[in-house]
């Protein structure tokens, strides 16, 4: 009876560092919110979909990083499924497209190290760090001290990609990113006004 009894411990210990080591994975494979709208180009979509599972990866491997983390700081790099279903990613409508359906089917995220932007200055000092890596259509800002004589107000800023620049009270704000770039400002000069240079051209006259 005590053998009997010891085997079915010893059996109840090993379903449990079964189920812990389970655990482990979903928990950084983790299900996609429900608010995550998935589409079809089939019939029935409703009733198809309700035979799909969703997760997502981090550069191939489990991570505990939530959906709304890295939908914001890195790009969606590949959706494949398991049984052959034919997946995309729209960032339009942050959601998965679906074709040439098998039902029922297991489908991946996996999301990589997103858009590297890279800032240079010319005229000015970058306070902030110069390359920032950032999620689709993400925005970065970057702080700048002006040599002497010049402004960010009315600077001109260009990036290699698709990406928008804007100064700021502080320095440069870059929205629009969709893909990895380097974006450049060029500070204004500060002009004098006509008194300042008047008084600059004569410098020994002490009354006007």
């Amino acid at each position: 009876m005590k053998s009997v009894i010891d085997r079915l411990k010893n059996r109840k210990s090993i379903l449990v560092v079964i189920l812990f080591l389970i655990l482990l994975v979903g928990v950084s494979i983790s299900f996609i919110p429900n608010f995550l709208n998935v589409k079809s180009n089939n019939s029935n979509k409703n009733e198809r979909l309700d035979n799909y599972k969703i997760a997502y990866t981090y550069n191939g491997e489990s991570t505990d990083k939530t959906y709304e983390w890295l939908i914001a700081n890195k790009a969606v790099n590949t959706v494949t499924c398991q049984n052959g279903t034919t997946a995309s990613w729209n960032y339009d409508t942050n959601s998965i497209d679906l074709s040439d359906l098998i039902i029922p089917d297991y489908c991946t995220i996996d999301f990589n190290d997103g858009y590297t932007v890279t800032l240079t200055a010319t005229n000015g000092t970058i306070t902030s760090a110069t390359s920032v890596v950032t999620g689709y259509n993400g925005v970065v800002n970057y702080n700048i001290t002006p040599d002497d004589g010049y402004k960010l107000e009315g600077s001109t800023i260009s990036c290699t990609g698709s990406a928008t620049g804007t100064t700021t009270t502080t320095g440069v704000k870059i929205t629009s990113i969709t893909e990895t770039q380097t974006c450049t400002i060029m500070l204004k000069t500060i002009f004098p006004t006509l008194y300042e240079k008047i008084l600059a051209d004569n410098p020994t006259v002490s009354t006007r």
